[in-house]
């Protein structure tokens, strides 16, 4: 039972069926390794199964302390529970077959955790893996537990862990910085989703590694909430984006003449307005780009012009857009510009410049995306979610 579909059975305070209850089973359906024993007397028994589904594992436990430990077990199981496992668990008596609880959690995490709440710190591992922290973050998460021994283990591991940051690890940090109040992991995770990640089709965020051709995608336990705010995050900047594009364009068709940041030479009075026609040439031929992009991308995906991840989906699409128009290589007008405006300059001065202009040197300023760029940039560098935008990160 996901998170999502746990709260709203304990929300609804509706019980399963008697008769199809995971309780009716006894244990000799879901037998203990003695390993897995941290009540020789307990009265409930956590059964899960592996990836496949084929192979179950089961642990014998005290329910209480599963009780004082998560609000969520709280609800399930204490003796006023609307649950059938709490009622069974008010019925039970030493001598009767354990409870049996059947979870899908992943069983080496559920092992873990068990191994803390029940204090046998010997045979809690001295280091976990990255991909394991993000999944006992997810048990977390998911039963609310909040233990400090357990929060300090999990700094433990964190100091063994230092991960570089990357697009392929940031699901799994988000994960551990949300559910272990990690400050620098969620922002430091969120911060690369939103810079580097694309929107699908389904409009989840999703990125391709481009050295094995895989897509790694956000955890399917990550908060919806922390989901939302990132969207709205992304959305936000592509639309400042677009508008300062759109409020340059109109600058720039107003004032001719008067945008070029170089000062005229007395022998070519009208170097400004060339300066400033060439940027106007430009902003046509960018927005024929984005048409022709545009088309393309709504002929190869019916889910419209936002929808392919390819193109302009990701924030990262936007600076590397700017960094090809800033490149003379990238844009035919753009050369053409840099290269009239710096003969032109040369020709000013009678050929005779010992350390003559090359193109795009002496009108760089001038370029039209540079102060969008520049805010852009700001914008981007800032992106990102702190912890302290959720207050309360409690179940329910």
């Amino acid at each position: 039972m996901k998170k999502a579909d746990l709260r709203r059975h304990i929300i609804s305070e509706c019980s399963t069926e008697e008769g199809k209850t995971a309780t009716e089973r006894t244990s000799e359906k879901h037998p203990v390794k003695p390993s897995n024993v941290f009540a020789e007397d307990g009265d409930l028994i956590l059964s899960v199964t592996d990836i496949s589904g084929t192979k179950r594992t089961s642990f014998l436990v005290y329910s209480r302390f599963l009780v004082s430990a998560s609000p969520v077990f709280a609800k399930m199981l204490s003796y006023t529970s609307p649950f059938a496992e709490g009622r069974k668990l008010r019925d039970w008596n030493y001598g009767l077959a354990p409870v049996v609880l059947e979870l899908d959690d992943k069983p080496d995490c559920l092992w873990n955790m068990l191994l803390i709440l029940f204090h046998r710190n010997s045979e809690v591992p001295e280091m976990v893996s990255l991909e394991m922290l993000a999944d006992m973050a997810v048990v977390i998460d998911k039963y609310g537990i909040r233990s400090t021994v357990l929060q300090l283990w999990a700094e433990k591991w964190k100091k063994h862990l230092a991960p570089k940051i990357s697009e392929a690890g940031s699901p799994s940090l988000l994960m551990i910085g949300w559910a272990f109040g990690f400050e620098d992991y969620f922002k430091a995770a969120t911060h690369t989703i939103c810079r580097h990640f694309v929107l699908n089709d389904q409009s989840q965020f999703e990125w391709q590694d481009k050295s094995n051709a895989t897509r790694v995608c956000l955890m399917e336990e990550t908060p919806e909430t922390v989901i939302k705010r990132m969207k709205e995050l992304v959305n936000k900047v592509r639309k400042d984006f677009q508008e300062n594009v759109d409020q340059e364009e109109a600058r720039r068709f107003h004032h001719i003449g008067s945008c070029c940041t170089v000062a005229e030479a007395p022998e070519f009075p009208n170097s400004r307005r060339i300066c400033d026609s060439f940027q106007i040439g430009l902003f046509l031929e960018y927005r024929q780009n984005k048409l022709k992009i545009g088309a393309g991308r709504q002929g190869e995906n019916s889910g419209g012009l936002n929808a392919n991840p390819r193109d302009d989906s990701h924030l990262l699409s936007l600076e590397e857009e700017y960094l090809t128009l800033r490149s003379p290589q990238g844009v035919q007008s753009l050369t053409l510009y840099a290269s009239t405006v710096a003969n032109t300059i040369d020709r000013a001065y009678g050929g005779n410049l010992k350390t003559k202009p090359t193109p795009g040197q002496c009108h760089n300023k001038c370029f039209w995306f540079n102060d969008i760029y520049s805010k852009f940039e700001k914008s981007v560098q800032a992106i990102g979610l702190e912890l302290a935008a959720f207050p309360s990160r409690s179940l329910v």
